[in-house]
């Protein structure tokens, strides 16, 4: 049994370095952002925290968009979270002045003084507002943090539990879950405590000992003057597990107040039921034993509804929470219904999906977690996609991707496996494709595979004497024959237009080289090799059918990055200065399971 490490000294929660922490969009972050934010319907504390900049931003593409077959690998998981993005991002949009980073600076929250989703209303929205009373903190900060889950992002990695209790406060038909425990196991905190001490800038001004639920509480609600006190009227009734989700799946349900529910697991009822008529007006409160349900007073929903059918009882989610299992730091969870009708509403607005089958992504589901060990932070990702090929068959690459130029900022490796026919079929969505890829005489699947071959490594480096980018790339095939064939006719092409100087595309054995920057020898024989460092092998530690790898500890090292650095702002360089790499790897798995992870290694 894991005892309390002596003076573990929690300082504080997630602010980001040099500024504070905040639930809402970091700046600058890819893909579709939560413009609404679950945390409208409910009400959240006034200026939240001002800008920041989280550990870990949304993925735009995430592990299904990183290649050709590692999409097909990741099932355009990527794709996945874009959509989960959308659906998400108008959670109690409707009002200008309830809404989430719509009128005040990009990254901060913008909000309203009372409950509704049309500004100065209560809770229903149909009712005048009581003057200003103090902040519904408890609602704010779970829904500001489902935000966060919601993305992916690392912040999350403050909560714990993969099944927290509370999930047996929903209904078993919600979109979605956010699930937090606010009980980290002793070693897990200790790690997290480890982490953040890297980041001075996140030590708050109060030593908050072992009490960790007080030490996130304060640093949510630090810049609200009117929020509750912890030590009176919060820590008495507050117990370890709150889940969030909402019964909605297109965009307009999901903006939908009465759709939205939130169990907390109490302590004491009575007390927990005193603070909800106090500090939660407008809101419906019931209890299930020791979980207290919060609606909004508006919805139909009943206590003895959820205990007769709770989303801890649904087979898909059991499933799909069991592929996590029982170490991560917070979970999110999706249903089937929310991923169809995400694109289905791409299909009604007329949005290109380019070579992207959304076919194969009817029926997807699945839930993320986020996990930390010693120096490292990784968020774990389990999806099942019933109606796309199975890649099983896929090769592992984590013994090519091992012999990648050391000095490579940016490395990739795919095995392709599957039905190559279907990824012809998508390509033959785009004539203006097919036609390009027949000048190079790739008419046939066989063609493509043949040049693509079974597994495929890419490198990015840079040359700062030149100034040019270096790349690399190696497609290992089972018809070399064929790949010589295509090979030859892009290097007829080029020459028909001058060449390209620097650019190398030859054969070695049943290798296919495209080498730019660099001989095709010293791709195949680099100097170094990934497979030497810490960080690359923290982050490839078994089998990987697909590996994305960034050299944070190379990319620091380089002039332009410093010149970079020192003639921008130094955001960017206080949150890299821990970190010694990023990598994600994903393998398809059985029952058309895939499982990817996406790690943070710390120095």
């Amino acid at each position: 049994m894991s005892q309390t490490p002596p003076n573990s000294g929690w300082q504080g929660g997630p602010q980001g370095p040099g500024q504070q922490w905040n639930a809402g969009q970091p700046q600058g972050q890819p893909g579709h952002q939560p413009q609404g934010g679950p945390g409208q319907g409910f009400g959240r504390p006034q200026n939240s925290g001002p800008q920041g900049n989280n550990f870990g931003q949304q993925p735009q593409g995430g592990p299904g968009q990183q290649g050709q077959n590692f999409g097909q690998q990741g099932q355009n998981f990527g794709q996945q979270g874009q959509n989960f993005g959308q659906q998400s991002q108008n959670f109690g949009q409707s009002g200008p002045q309830g809404q989430y980073n719509q009128n005040g600076p990009q990254g901060q929250f913008n909000q309203g003084q009372n409950y509704g989703p049309n500004g100065p209303q209560n809770f229903a929205g149909d009712a005048p507002a009581k003057p200003k009373s103090k902040t519904k903190v408890i609602v704010a900060a779970v829904l500001g943090v489902a935000i966060i889950a919601a993305g992916i992002g690392l912040a999350m990695f403050f909560f714990r539990g993969a099944t927290p209790a509370a999930a047996k406060g929903l209904p078993a038909d919600v979109s979605f879950a956010a699930e937090l425990n606010l009980a980290p196991a002793n070693a897990d905190k200790l790690a997290l405590k480890n982490i953040l001490d890297k980041y001075p800038s996140l030590k708050a001004d109060e030593d908050f000992g072992n009490d960790y639920k007080k030490a996130l509480y304060s640093t949510l609600t630090q810049n609200d003057e009117d929020a509750p006190d912890y030590d009176t009227e919060i820590k008495p009734w507050l117990g370890d597990s709150i889940a969030v989700g909402s019964t909605g799946t297109t965009e307009e349900e999901l903006s939908d107040n009465t759709n939205m529910i939130m169990a907390i697991e109490t302590t004491d009822k009575g007390k927990a039921e005193e603070f909800a008529k106090k500090e939660m007006d407008g809101a419906k409160v019931q209890f299930i034993d020791n979980l207290m349900i919060v609606t909004d007073e508006a919805s139909s929903l009943s206590a003895d509804s959820i205990k007769e059918a709770s989303l801890a009882d649904s087979e898909q989610y059991k499933a799909d929470m069991a592929k996590l299992g029982d170490d991560s730091l917070a979970s999110v969870w999706f249903c089937s219904g929310m991923i169809d009708a995400s694109l289905q509403q791409i299909e009604e607005q007329g949005f290109d999906t380019g070579t992207v089958d959304t076919s194969t992504m009817q029926g997807m589901h699945g839930a993320a977690g986020v996990k930390v060990k010693d120096n490292k932070l990784s968020v774990e990702i389990q999806v099942q996609t019933p109606n796309a090929p199975d890649l099983k068959d896929a090769a592992d690459t984590s013994g090519v991707a091992k012999n990648i130029s050391g000095d490579s900022l940016v490395a990739f490796s795919s095995g392709v496996g599957g039905d190559i026919n279907q990824a012809w079929d998508m390509l033959e969505s785009q004539p203006d494709m097919v036609e390009s890829l027949k000048q190079f005489g790739i008419e046939t699947p066989d063609d493509l595979k043949a040049l693509l071959g079974k597994q495929m490594t890419m490198s990015l480096d840079w040359d700062e004497d030149s100034q040019m980018p270096v790349i690399g790339a190696t497609f290992e095939t089972e018809n070399a024959e064929k790949q010589k064939q295509i090979l030859d006719k892009f290097n007829e092409m080029l020459a028909q237009g001058s060449g390209m100087e620097g650019l190398e595309i030859t054969q070695d054995g049943n290798t296919g080289i495209v080498a730019f920057g660099q001989s095709a020898s010293d791709v195949l024989n680099p100097g170094s090799k990934l497979g030497d460092l810490d960080g690359f092998k923290q982050v490839v530690d078994g089998k990987a059918q697909s590996i994305l790898f960034v050299n944070v500890a190379g990319l620091k090292e380089r002039s332009f990055f410093q010149d970079m650095i020192q003639s921008g702002d130094t955001t960017v360089s206080e949150v890299l200065d821990p970190i010694n790499a990023i990598g994600m790897t994903a393998n398809a798995v059985d029952d058309h399971y895939t499982e990817a992870f996406i790690h943070v290694t710390f120095d």
